[in-house]
């Protein structure tokens, strides 16, 4: 991936992500598509989080439409 091509790739994920700073090492990214909540720790990958049933965290804010 060129410099170009990664700028590119970054603004879609800013386009696409809500990203909340919780603390200084954590993030949690929520889709604006899908409301799907991630966590990220640091410079590791984003994680998603999954509810007592085993399936993606819907965002409870994109649920009422807040997001």
């Amino acid at each position: 991936m060129d410099k170009k091509e990664r700028k590119d790739y970054v603004k879609e994920l800013n386009e696409r992500f809500n990203i909340f700073r919780i603390n200084f090492v954590t993030e949690l990214w929520v889709d604006k598509e899908t409301g799907v909540e991630y966590l990220r720790l640091g410079n590791s990958e984003l994680r998603p989080l999954f509810n007592p049933e085993g399936k993606p965290n819907i965002n409870k804010k994109f649920k009422d439409g807040l997001l």
